[in-house]
């Protein structure tokens, strides 16, 4: 089994972000952020370790799409 570096787990931390980075990135709120990805308006978050995360690429798509 690999070992994982500590520089490579914050490069994958890096590439996820929690709600409230979303909410801060986006102008979103947090309750709206929830409600939509519920609704599948916003992307999905992924399961990591029990947390939730979105993706740093989804959530770039998400705005370049809104421009």
């Amino acid at each position: 089994m690999t070992q994982i570096t500590e520089t490579q787990t914050k490069s994958l931390t890096r590439k996820l972000l929690s709600v409230k980075e979303v909410s801060e990135i986006t102008g979103v709120g947090v309750s709206t952020i929830w409600r939509n990805a519920k609704l599948g308006t916003f992307p999905a978050p992924i399961a990591v370790c029990g947390m939730k995360r979105w993706r740093v690429r989804d959530i770039e798509r998400l705005i370049a799409s809104q421009a």
